[in-house]
């Protein structure tokens, strides 16, 4: 069945949100940036992380639609919290990949009634120098409305070698459903972490936590990650051969946050 979608009303906006699962143990997955709203994907999601749903109820969160100019890495934790306390979640195990990771920390850092563990894959609490010439670049195919360029330039970026060739035909012809309302949200979204620096908020999250990290992340690279799990004195794992988006193509990362949720 497809994962019926809500929304949260806030300010002029609204805060989408989907879950599926019927466990007794809230899990939020927070994603990171995306072309399009997730929300689009809720069934594939649903169906990636199907072995959560006996043990967990999972909740997957969007960014606020329209997404504001100068929204920050903080705005959206306060959005995520504001969801998850309408939807009565706390404590809950946290999964936030990528700018989602972001998200994640600070949401532990500034909520931490919200969750009970933390799960971060490929992300960092500042932005490195490979982020900000790959985001620069999809921003401005985003301003100019070259969504073919911009799909497959963005999915080049995070995907291994191998999976993009595999569906290389598929990221472009997927372009052509792509509006110019989600190119400037995915314009306004990107922007929000090039100065992010959060650092010192890692002193404030105390939950236990789980770091992991593709070896070829193309993004970060695997210091920011490194540093998080030294941090917050935690596990990091390495996957080798993965990319950026480790979250999606490895199942033995899906295997451990698994078993990390429910230890």
């Amino acid at each position: 069945m497809f994962p019926e979608i809500r929304s949260v009303a806030v300010d002029n906006a609204e805060l989408k949100y989907f879950s599926f699962g019927s466990g007794p143990k809230p899990m939020v997955i927070i994603p990171g940036v995306s072309i399009q709203s997730v929300m689009l994907s809720a069934g594939a999601i649903a169906e990636a992380y199907k072995r959560f749903a006996e043990d967990f109820t999972v909740y997957v969160l969007d960014r606020r639609q329209p997404a504001p100019k100068g929204t920050t890495v903080s705005d959206m934790a306060a959005d995520a919290a504001v969801v998850l306390k309408t939807a009565g979640v706390k404590d809950a195990c946290v999964l936030g990949v990528s700018q989602g990771g972001m998200i994640g920390l600070t949401l532990a850092a500034d909520f931490p009634e919200l969750v009970s563990r933390l799960a971060v894959a490929a992300s960092s609490c500042t932005i490195t120098p490979s982020y900000r010439e790959i985001f620069d670049k999809a921003v401005s195919l985003a301003r100019q409305g070259r969504s073919r360029e911009l799909n497959l330039m963005f999915a080049e970026a995070i995907y291994t070698p191998a999976l993009f060739e595999k569906f290389k035909n598929i990221f472009a012809e997927a372009s052509a459903a792509i509006t110019p309302e989600d190119l400037t949200r995915f314009e306004n979204i990107s922007a929000a972490p090039v100065d992010v620096d959060f650092t010192e908020k890692l002193a404030n999250i105390s939950c236990p936590a789980f770091v992991a990290v593709g070896s070829e992340d193309k993004i970060f690279g695997t210091g920011p990650s490194e540093f998080i799990a030294r941090q917050l004195g935690c596990r990091l794992k390495i996957y080798e051969g993965f990319g950026h988006a480790v979250y999606d193509e490895s199942e033995e990362l899906k295997a451990d946050e698994y078993e990390f949720f429910v230890s």
